[in-house]
């Protein structure tokens, strides 16, 4: 949890620090966290609260690639059985940003590995998806904003007390508010 709350506080530091060497126009990326709704369409599972740290770096005025980490927990009821369903997505992103009179738009496609644990089985199953997002600035290096991102996670099996088990493929449509400090 330190670390969860540390690695924000260091990338505020250093925006902060490196914000006054950019024009306000003229960013070269930023980072921030993202919270939110996620639902997943797996059988028996409902939605949940999602949360999230992400960044990107500018590539010229219009196209961005990134990172990102969000993670989700809840305890579900699946065939009558109570269950932990939680995972956890991370990959990188590539985004294009509108100028002009959509200037704060933005949509575009993302890919990574992911973490599902369904009751006592881990597997790390592949995961891609595109998303669209607006921000909104509220000041020289400061802004709020939506996502919407739609994520297919691949299915996945591992071997749990010498019985093979298989996780189902699952979509799941994420609903986010974002604070991202501008750099």
């Amino acid at each position: 949890m330190k670390k969860l709350i540390a690695i924000p506080l260091a990338l505020l530091t250093i925006t902060l620090i490196c914000q006054a060497a950019f024009a306000a126009e003229d960013y070269a990326g930023n980072v921030g966290a993202q919270f939110g709704l996620s639902v997943p369409d797996l059988s028996g599972s409902t939605s949940r609260t999602i949360l999230g740290l992400q960044g990107t770096a500018k590539l010229g005025s219009e196209w961005g690639l990134g990172g990102y980490y969000l993670t989700s927990s809840k305890n579900e009821t699946m065939n009558a059985v109570a269950t932990d369903f939680n995972y956890q997505l991370y990959g990188v992103k590539g985004t294009y940003h509108f100028e002009g009179d959509a200037k704060g738009a933005y949509f575009g496609a993302l890919v990574g590995i992911s973490k599902v644990h369904v009751g006592l089985v881990d597997t790390s199953p592949t995961h891609f998806g595109v998303l669209a997002g607006y921000d909104k600035m509220l000041n020289s290096f400061l802004s709020l904003g939506g996502e919407f991102s739609y994520i297919n996670v691949a299915s996945s099996s591992t071997t749990y007390s010498g019985v093979n088990v298989a996780v189902n493929s699952f979509n799941t449509l994420n609903f986010l508010a974002a604070v991202k400090f501008w750099f």
